[in-house]
């Protein structure tokens, strides 16, 4: 039987210019302690740990950092379930064809490569989250705590009676196909197209579509081996502006209490699945309090901050969440998006400059119309190594030479331009470590072959004095 915090059951009002499924109420803050009930009067009143605490229940910690680091670093939460994690057979290998670290045995290539969507399985298949999952890239190994994997799902079903915890790191979740409904043992997240979800390290999740049972699913996963995702200081722009931490979004506590013979309790640890079985449902949590929780956010929340004279400012100006390196300003990953925002600037190139960036760059639509041929459409992706030279196409740069004054210096609106409307939105995993791909992306059907062949046409215009 479930039980739910009453709130739950009230819809909330869409947030987004699209139609979303009616979704749960949620704690609002970036890295905040939290305190929430399922049932009123269970969490302790003045400790973590009593003897006997209140409906029978058991008290269980989980730390996302180690138990000294200083206090404003410090993550971990009480859970109050209704039978400690504990409770379950030993581990096994779950042998599964996408998911390894066969990157490792790669030679990093310093070629643009470029995907088409990936096909979502067939209706007479029944694929889940994890059935669905496959590594694209990597760096790193896992035990080693530094270093991050891109992967991609494909899915059309629901986990059924099986969760996922991930002992290698945090998990990023970007849907672009079906909108999920992200079971944690904190509650649950409702995360569509056009927001993204973080699992912390060894929190355990299960996805299904919001839609039912069956339903279409697709997008990308970032994880990240060392330390947890923060914001990104926001320097001399002040106090205000980029991703703000109101909007984030973490679960209310809702628990399930399900007698369930074999139970499937899945562990991402050293780079591979592992499984064990339980008779019951993980998901048994009645209260918790703590700074260390699931959360999401909407793009559509994203303060962009921009030129108001001329030239481009750094992408880095689009950073929602950045995972840090030791090394200053050097990051396992950032993850950057593009949203809608008005461009202004007067005498110049609108579309974004010729780069070569010492950063990796791994590029994917999630919203928008999606054609299953192409790469720059919702679901393609494409990665630019570090100091790979990279760019925009051809025609665009001559029509934007082309221009007159007056009409080059207009002001744009770049995204949707209308009620119901969806933009195209870009997102990008932007890291120091350079990715290896996985044999599995480099060799794909869905891989595109010719994919670099747009950035080799450029027109000649070199005209000296005579």
């Amino acid at each position: 039987m479930m039980h739910v915090d009453p709130t739950t059951e009230r819809q909330a009002h869409p947030t987004t210019d699209t139609e979303r499924p009616a979704e749960p109420d949620y704690h609002v803050g970036f890295g905040n302690t939290f305190a929430s009930e399922a049932i009123p009067g269970t969490l302790p009143p003045s400790q973590n740990s009593p003897r006997l605490v209140a409906h029978g229940l058991y008290a269980e910690q989980i730390n996302g950092t180690s138990f000294t680091v200083p206090r404003t670093d410090n993550q971990r939460a009480w859970l109050y379930r209704i039978l400690p994690s504990v409770a379950h057979g030993p581990f096994e290998r779950l042998e599964h064809p996408g998911v390894d670290l066969a990157y490792l045995d790669r030679t990093p290539t310093p070629d643009l490569v470029g995907w088409r969507p990936l096909a979502i399985p067939e209706a007479d298949t029944r694929v889940d989250f994890v059935d669905g999952l496959r590594t694209v890239a990597g760096n790193g190994d896992p035990s080693d705590e530094r270093g991050l994997a891109v992967h991609l799902y494909a899915a059309n079903a629901a986990m059924v009676d099986r969760a996922l915890y991930n002992g290698d790191g945090d998990l990023m979740l970007l849907p672009d196909t079906g909108s999920l409904d992200l079971r944690t043992e904190f509650g649950r997240l409702c995360v569509n197209p056009g927001e993204v979800a973080v699992v912390p390290r060894g929190i355990k999740f299960s996805v299904a579509p919001t839609s039912g049972e069956r339903g279409p699913l697709r997008g990308l996963v970032l994880e990240v081996y060392g330390r947890h995702f923060e914001l990104p200081d926001r320097g001399p722009i002040g106090a205000n502006g980029l991703a703000d931490a109101r909007h984030f979004r973490t679960p209310v506590a809702a628990y399930e209490d399900r007698a369930v013979a074999g139970y499937e309790l899945i562990s991402k640890y050293g780079g591979v699945l592992w499984r064990a079985r339980q008779d019951h449902s993980p998901f048994d949590v009645v209260a918790w309090h703590g700074n260390y929780a699931p959360y999401k956010w909407s793009f559509s929340d994203f303060n962009a901050i921009g030129t108001v004279s001329f030239d481009h400012p750094d992408p880095s100006i689009f950073t929602v969440l950045s995972a840090k390196l030791d090394e200053p300003g050097e990051n396992t990953a950032d993850l950057v998006i593009f949203p809608d925002r008005w461009d202004v600037a007067r005498h110049t190139l609108r579309p974004p400059y010729y780069h070569r960036n010492a950063a990796m760059e791994f590029n994917a639509i999630v919203t928008g119309p999606s054609n299953p041929n192409e790469v720059f459409t919702r679901g393609g992706h494409f990665m630019t190594p570090p100091f790979t030279a990279h760019g925009i196409k051809n025609e665009s740069y001559e029509r934007a030479i082309a221009m007159s004054d007056e009409q080059a210096d207009q002001p744009r609106w770049l995204g949707a331009s209308g009620p119901g409307q969806t933009s195209m939105r870009w997102i990008q995993f932007e890291s120091t470590l350079p990715l290896r791909l996985s044999p599995w992306a480099e060799d794909g059907a869905h891989r595109d072959r010719d994919f670099r062949s747009f950035a080799s046409r450029s027109t000649r215009h070199f005209s000296p004095p005579t």
